[in-house]
């Protein structure tokens, strides 16, 4: 009878178990790495392909939105200016010449003027391009002010800030197999400066990169750079990523300044609750998934 007992209590255990594995939901959460972003219009780019000059704005001033920054130069489109500037001033001449006497000739040269003035007002708003202006109020940031004499831009590349009191983004990287639950049952997001552990900071995500990539955002990212994802030591362009990645971006509620961009920080994704069992069913498919590459 004590037998029966105890094999009714263990069976009764084991029901009770499964019970709350399969049915009683529990905490599930997921981490990531990130950087801290400066917003887009804090990003000081090319207008243009052209070689940087001199600066026109102190690097560390105070600058206000539409101030001019950076002269960029191109001796090329400055050639043509010259060459086009030459070419209207002889078809001006051509035509005063000729409207008197021929107007036929007249009627010519005044096409091909209209056509060359405006070859020159495209030239001229091409090098109008060259000239690098702030999208916004705040410090003009150069982080290597000595390197950047001479140097060859392309239209878009990044070549310095200009830092407001706006809270920075966070730029986050994630691995395939949290992304769907990431993208869809993500209810709060906790941000950690790895510089400063004891802060913790609530954000939201604001958009996400459509398709996955394998460049990283960063090198502080990859392994070589502090982070935890393995890199292409053969990739010469960028930190690459050995394994398909997702991009995100978060908002902070409340965070720090944006004067700590450019660090790395970990970032915790609490997501719904769900019961054990369908936690650990879904990592062994991923787990399944990747080992067959399916």
């Amino acid at each position: 009878m004590l037998a029966v007992r105890k094999a009714l209590g263990g069976l009764v255990s084991l029901i009770a178990l499964a019970g709350v594995l399969v049915f009683v939901p529990v905490p599930y959460h997921s981490h990531a790495e990130g950087v801290l972003w400066l917003p887009e219009q804090a990003i000081v780019r090319a207008g243009a392909n052209g070689f940087a000059g001199e600066f026109l704005a102190q690097p560390g001033s105070a600058v206000g939105k539409g101030d001019v920054l950076i002269e960029c130069r191109d001796p090329g489109l400055e050639a043509q200016r010259q060459r086009s500037m030459a070419k209207v001033a002889e078809l001006e001449a051509e035509y005063a010449a000729n409207f008197p006497t021929d107007r036929a000739k007249a009627q010519i040269a005044f096409e091909k003027l209209q056509s060359e003035r405006a070859n020159l007002s495209t030239i001229r708003s091409r090098l109008t391009e060259l000239i690098v202006r702030a999208a916004q109020d705040g410090t003009f940031v150069v982080p290597q002010t000595a390197d950047m004499a001479g140097r060859f831009y392309r239209k878009g590349e990044q070549m310095a800030y200009v830092v407001s009191d706006a809270q920075p983004i966070v730029r986050v990287v994630v691995l395939q197999d949290s992304v769907d639950y990431v993208r869809s049952a993500t209810d709060s997001v906790r941000v950690r400066l790895v510089d400063r552990p004891a802060s913790i900071y609530a954000a939201r995500i604001l958009r996400e990169v459509p398709a996955g990539m394998d460049l990283l955002p960063s090198s502080a990212l990859a392994i070589d750079g502090g982070g935890e994802i393995a890199t292409d030591p053969r990739e010469t362009k960028g930190p690459k990523a050995l394994q398909r990645v997702f991009q995100f971006d978060l908002g902070f509620v409340d965070g720090p300044r944006a004067d700590y961009f450019g660090q790395r920080v970990l970032v915790r994704f609490e997501h719904h609750r769900e019961p054990l069992m369908e936690q650990w069913y879904r990592s062994i498919r991923l787990l399944f998934m990747s080992s067959f590459d399916v």
